[in-house]
C-alpha cells in the first residue's frame, strides 16, 4: 500500500521533471510473482530508481548506498519503498562491508526465492558519462546464482529461474529540468 503511495509520488515529480516519457518493452518484464531482476544504467542518480518505480508494472525493490537512509526526506522514500541498503567497501572499509553485506545479500536472495523483483545497476555507482567507464560489478550475477541454487536445494522444480531484465535508460539532456527520457526493457 506505502509502495502505491511513493509510485504516485514519484509519478507526479517525473510527470513534472520530464517534458516526455518514452517507454518501450514493458512486456518483458515478467508478472508479479516471477522472480526477476531489472538491470539498468545509472546515470542518473536517484532520478533512475524513481523513474522505474513510476514506470515498471510491478514492485522494484532496489539496493541502495546505506548513506542515504541517513538522507532527512529521501530516507523515507527508500525504506518504504522495499530498498535494502549496501555498504560500500569505500565507505566502511573491506572487510567491514563484507561482513554487513553477507546478511544483505541473504534478504535479497530470499526476496528472490518469494518471487519478487529486485532493480540491480550493476555499474555499482551512478555516473553523468556516455560510456562505461569501469567493468559491471558481479554482485548480480552472484545473486541471481545463489538465489536459484538455494531454491532448487530446497525443493524448487527444476524450471525455477531468476530473469535477467535489462533496462536501458536514455536521456539526451540528463542535466536539464524538463528533459526527455527513453526507457527500453529487453
Amino acid at each position: 500500500m506505502l509502495y502505491q503511495l511513493i509510485r504516485i509520488v514519484f509519478r507526479f515529480c517525473g510527470g513534472i521533471f520530464y517534458s516526455t516519457t518514452e517507454v518501450h518493452g514493458l512486456e518483458n518484464v515478467p508478472p508479479a510473482g516471477e522472480p526477476a531482476i531489472v538491470c539498468f544504467n545509472h546515470g542518473n542518480g536517484l532520478a533512475d530508481p524513481l523513474v522505474l518505480i513510476r514506470k515498471t508494472p510491478r514492485m522494484v525493490r532496489f539496493c541502495a548506498k546505506d548513506s542515504l537512509w541517513r538522507t532527512p526526506v529521501m530516507k523515507y522514500f527508500i525504506r518504504n519503498s522495499g530498498a535494502v541498503p549496501v555498504y560500500r567497501a569505500k565507505d566502511h572499509g573491506a572487510e567491514k562491508s563484507k561482513d554487513l553485506n553477507l546478511e544483505i545479500f541473504a534478504k535479497v536472495i530470499a526476496a528472490l526465492r518469494q518471487g519478487c523483483c529486485l532493480g540491480f545497476a550493476p555499474e555499482g555507482v551512478s555516473r553523468f558519462l556516455p560510456y562505461m567507464e569501469q567493468p559491471l560489478k558481479t554482485g548480480v550475477a552472484r545473486i541471481a546464482l545463489e538465489a536459484v541454487t538455494q531454491a532448487r536445494a530446497a525443493g524448487a522444480p527444476p524450471s525455477f529461474a531468476v530473469r535477467l531484465v535489462p533496462v536501458g535508460l536514455a536521456f539526451p539532456h540528463r542535466e536539464k529540468f524538463r528533459s526527455d527520457l527513453c526507457m527500453q526493457a529487453r
